[in-house]
């Protein structure tokens, strides 16, 4: 289990890697870790883009919140902790 300060500085910088920012740490994990990690950051910010549309249709905003949810049920199972996001 991470620290607070830990867990705030994670959530910070996946939040700025989300907003396609740069962040104030580096993920450092093993591949597969890493992997997972990624694709929860992915999902997160595919997420987000469907909703800054305009024009994004129930179907496409439908699958993004899949694929986020998945990544999200994926990451918890790999880091025993709930994604942030």
């Amino acid at each position: 289990m991470m620290k607070c300060a830990d867990t705030s500085l994670f959530r910070a910088s996946t939040a700025a890697l989300i907003l396609g920012q740069k962040p104030r740490i580096i993920f450092q994990a093993s591949p597969g870790k890493h992997a997972v990690y990624t694709e929860a950051v992915d999902a997160s910010r595919n997420l987000l883009r469907t909703l800054q549309c305009e024009i994004a249709d129930s179907g496409v905003l439908s699958r993004s919140l899949e694929k986020k949810r998945h990544a999200a049920q994926e990451f918890f199972k790999t880091f025993g902790f709930t994604w942030p996001f």
